[in-house]
């Protein structure tokens, strides 16, 4: 039986994806999706980082479908992907877990030395981290409770320290990272809701467009997208309706100005969304202050989560049509 310890016991050597020893070792295949060139499936095994290393540097961007396994093989992908600014994505039926989570969360683009966060969870994929499986002992000639506590302490010390010095390019969330770290090998924090989509600094894709936009998801559009009013209460309708400043409402465009946001001392929100021809999805711009009608550009495109509330199931949304 698993020694019940302190949490740091539990941050030691994550041997196996703790779903069974039957799994398939970690193979990297083409992948049948647009949106990524190769895929990752199966266990990480001690050693699977060595394997596929040549053939991650030929992808723009990796689909990852794992239940997990060696906790250090999990870190060295984590640390290659990002060096080698490989997008990462986990599809719409898959799921990332423990050792593939802390890969997938290397994700990266960037130009020169810089990297930042290119990750994307699709709609019903599955996303979930926890601590690592401690095994092992210091010295059989100590009582049982005290030989696990000191290999507990000495060994999750360095594995935290392992991915506090993988992670060079600062991609882990420090919330994120103490999550993991405080839940139990035996469990799995997920990424369930949109509030942790925030938290874990990732995207979400694969959402289609609600069939009708109110001003009150208009609102919390601007709310989501301020980092001073993340926390802030769902918007009430006569807040919303106090607040409107203007509103124009065509065929697949709504806009609406709203005040009272004080990011950075500027008093305004404009939020203006528009939908495809097909109502399919959504593009969201956010404008504060500066309320010019600029047509919008690709880098000006927000996710259209932000419509929605923070505590939001990612699996009540509904998804895009495949």
């Amino acid at each position: 039986m698993r020694p019940t310890l302190p949490v740091i016991v539990a941050l030691a050597v994550l041997v196996s994806a703790g779903f069974g020893a039957d799994l398939s070792a970690a193979e990297i295949i083409k992948s049948n999706v647009v949106h990524c060139d190769l895929k990752l499936q199966g266990a990480i095994e001690s050693g699977d980082f060595e394997r596929p290393r040549d053939q991650l540097d030929k992808a723009e961007r990796l689909c990852l479908n794992s239940p997990g396994g060696s906790y250090f093989d999990g870190i060295k992908l984590f640390q290659h992907i990002a060096e080698s600014k490989i997008k990462t994505a986990v599809e719409a039926s898959d799921s990332c877990l423990s050792a593939c989570a802390i890969a997938f969360m290397g994700g990266a683009d960037g130009a020169y030395g810089d990297r930042f966060p290119a990750r994307t969870i699709y709609a019903g994929g599955v996303l979930g981290f926890h601590s690592p499986f401690l095994v092992g002992s210091v010295s059989s000639k100590l009582p049982s409770e005290v030989n696990n506590l000191a290999f507990g302490i000495e060994v999750g010390v360095r594995v935290v320290a392992a991915l506090l010095r993988a992670d060079k390019f600062n991609l882990l969330p420090k919330r994120l990272l103490a999550e993991m770290l405080e839940t139990p090998s035996s469990s799995i924090y997920a990424i369930d809701t949109l509030a942790k989509i925030a938290l874990a600094d990732v995207a979400l894709a694969g959402i289609a467009a609600p069939a009708k936009i109110t001003k009150s998801m208009l609102y919390r559009a601007c709310v989501n997208s301020d980092p001073w009013q993340s926390d802030a209460e769902a918007p009430k309708p006569d807040e919303v309706k106090q607040n409107q400043v203007a509103v124009l409402d065509r065929s697949n465009r709504y806009r609406i100005i709203f005040q009272g946001f004080e990011l950075q001392g500027m008093s305004s929100c404009a939020v203006e969304v528009v939908k495809n021809e097909s109502d399919t999805e959504i593009f969201i711009k956010i404008e504060y202050g500066d309320l010019s009608r600029v047509a919008m550009t690709e880098s000006d495109k927000k996710p259209s989560w932000l419509l929605f509330p923070r505590d939001t199931k990612i699996l009540h949304l509904s998804p895009l049509a495949r």
